[in-house]
């Protein structure tokens, strides 16, 4: 073995996970220049994950090639324990979809490192996660950016130019919709459907909407799990509580379409756009939402997420 098929390994494990993440030796690392060393198992990386994205092929209409730089990241992964990791990263090029464009190379770039942060008991170290984090531009919107608000406000705006890509739409609704047992990745959500509710009201709607056509029985496990922890004398744990804070704008939402329908509302002018509005979507009902809307009503005064964006 060598450090090519270390590469291999890693990607084919990051196409499909399950087990633990391989690790392998890193000799004869020039080999690792050369994508094509490596090119069936880009393709398919690339292929699956943006499959379960709806990023379309070419992936957001980006038909460029992807570069040496995954193949370099998948090595220094699978050698994490040899200290010539940090060299292989080292030689990875920087990559940003907003000023190169390379759509592409980032979802690759993303379809290796998200598994590999969500893997369990994966041995990688708090710092080779940071460099990892920081070569996905992409990993930072579809889990979530670091705790900075400069780290914030980049992936607010890569999120915002991927809603300008083909199918940018479909990728950013289908990532947001999904469960997520990382209270920091839910809590990255819920200000991102913040600002959809602001900017593009009607796609945060389409997000609710696939979360509960998607992935309604897990919504429903984690959403009563964090009903119960509301309650507990110890008080709520941090998932129990970024659970709730998800479907607040859900709730804010439905809060102004009832003002609208009052007497008090029209007195004030209070309108919804029917194109945004709850009632527009015929699958996003009262009895699939409402257990979580009432929990976060009920805790709203506590459910605070800290500084925007």
């Amino acid at each position: 073995m060598n450090a090519l098929t270390t590469a291999q390994r890693v990607l084919r494990w990051a196409a499909a996970p399950a087990g633990p993440l391989p690790s392998g030796p890193l000799r004869l690392a020039g080999s690792l220049a050369d994508a094509g060393g490596c090119a069936p198992e880009v393709r398919r990386l690339v292929a699956t994950t943006g499959a379960l994205l709806a990023a379309g092929d070419p992936p957001w209409g980006d038909g460029t090639p992807v570069g040496a730089g995954v193949v370099l990241i998948a090595a220094a992964v699978g050698g994490r324990v040899d200290p010539r990791s940090a060299d292989v990263l080292g030689h990875v090029p920087d990559v940003s979809p907003r000023r190169d464009g390379r759509w592409a190379e980032a979802l690759a770039r993303h379809a290796l490192i998200a598994p590999v942060l969500g893997a369990t008991g994966s041995g990688v170290p708090a710092d080779l996660a940071d460099r990892l984090r920081a070569l996905s531009p992409l990993t930072a919107v579809f889990l979530r950016p670091p705790s900075t608000v400069s780290g914030r406000t980049a992936a607010l705006s890569l999120s915002m130019l991927l809603l300008d890509q083909p199918r940018g739409a479909a990728s950013l609704t289908a990532a947001l919709a999904r469960p997520s047992p990382d209270p920091l990745v839910l809590d990255w959500r819920t200000r991102l459907l913040r600002t959809l509710r602001e900017r593009r009201p009607a796609l945060m709607l389409d997000v609710y909407l696939a979360a509960r056509l998607r992935h309604g029985a897990a919504w429903n496990a984690q959403i009563a799990a964090a009903d119960a922890a509301m309650t507990r004398v110890e008080g709520p744990d941090p998932l129990a509580l970024a659970t709730v804070r998800f479907w607040g704008p859900l709730a804010d939402t439905e809060r102004v379409e009832i003002e609208a329908d009052t007497i008090a509302g029209r007195i004030k002018g209070v309108t919804v756009d029917p194109a945004a509005s709850i009632r527009a979507r015929t699958y996003l009902t009262y009895a699939e939402y409402g257990r979580a809307v009432r929990l976060f009503d009920r805790h709203r005064d506590v459910l605070t997420i800290g500084d925007r964006p």
